[in-house]
């Protein structure tokens, strides 16, 4: 058997595992940080694939599909972790995604029930009777692969890649940060006036601040995420967010102190909010950051 044989074999291989381990992650304790394991790997070996030369746009798409699944189901995926551990998943960029993105659309339902409190009646008849059928779902950007891109250290392609979404989707959140944040880090274009028309399309300076921060954090770029974390944490309603924001940032610097204080500190204000699953989320942020710190050593009784 070739090398070529045996990285595509490998990657269909696995690609079929991880396609049924999918639909049924939720039955076993391990099955959904076994998932999370799966896809590293075929990223891995995907990426290998392509550096080589072989043409493998049919396993990229299935790729793209399960990253894609893994992202819209993020809040069950992270609860599944939450509840059965999976520390062993602590550094991978899928759970980071998974955890970024859990929180976002936390933080961004939140805000939906304050703002329909008063009128959900009237609003559910509109929003089921009545727009579906006179304005469909608008179309959304496809950013799964910027991810990648970045991790890869490949920022031209990923800003190309993001600037093409962007003027073909000009309405999506995603595609907007991501162009700004990408010009900002590359020292391309005006991001400033990038950032103002992506703040225009988030519905409010929480949801803008935390999805920012999150892509900045995918960048390295851990002081302006943390700016933006201490922002979103004076905020009513999202402070949690914030100091899990700001936990990301000091885990990525390496100070594992500061990282632990923040994501204390954001199960602290969650409790104290009555949100149990950000709490949850913290929590999980906490012990597997603990997970990869060294034992500490104990002193030796003198003689």
């Amino acid at each position: 058997m070739t090398q070529r044989d045996t990285i595509l074999t490998a990657l269909r291989r696995e690609l079929d595992a991880v396609e049924r381990a999918l639909v049924v992650m939720h039955e076993t304790p391990g099955g959904t940080a076994q998932v999370l394991l799966s896809h590293d790997a075929i990223v891995t070996l995907l990426a290998e694939a392509q550096r080589q030369g072989y043409d493998v746009a049919a396993e990229a798409n299935r790729v793209d599909f399960l990253t894609r699944q893994l992202r819209g189901r993020a809040e069950r995926v992270a609860a599944l972790i939450a509840r059965h551990g999976g520390e062993q998943v602590a550094m991978l960029p899928i759970w980071r995604e998974v955890v970024a993105l859990a929180a976002g659309r936390r933080v961004a339902r939140q805000r939906r029930l304050l703002l329909i409190a008063g009128s959900i009646v009237a609003l559910v008849v509109l929003i089921f009777g009545v727009l579906p059928a006179v304005f469909p779902p608008t179309p959304t950007a496809d950013t799964s692969m910027l991810s990648r891109l970045v991790l890869e250290g490949d920022l031209a392609v990923a800003l190309e890649r993001a600037r093409g979404e962007a003027a073909a989707y000009p309405a999506d959140r995603d595609a907007a940060l991501w162009v700004a944040a990408l010009e900002q880090v590359q020292g391309i274009g005006d991001p400033a006036t990038r950032w103002d028309r992506a703040r225009a399309l988030e519905p409010d300076d929480a949801a803008f601040l935390f999805n920012r921060a999150n892509i900045l954090l995918q960048l390295n770029q851990n002081d302006d995420a943390a700016a933006d974390g201490q922002r979103l944490a004076a905020l009513p309603g999202a402070a949690a967010f914030g100091w899990l924001i700001i936990g990301g940032a000091a885990e990525q610097r390496g100070d594992a102190a500061a990282a632990e204080a923040a994501f204390t500190r954001a199960a602290e204000v969650a409790e104290a909010a009555g949100d149990a699953e950000t709490q949850a989320l913290a929590r999980v942020r906490l012990g597997l950051l603990l997970q990869t710190l060294p034992p500490m050593v104990q002193p030796t009784p003198a003689p």
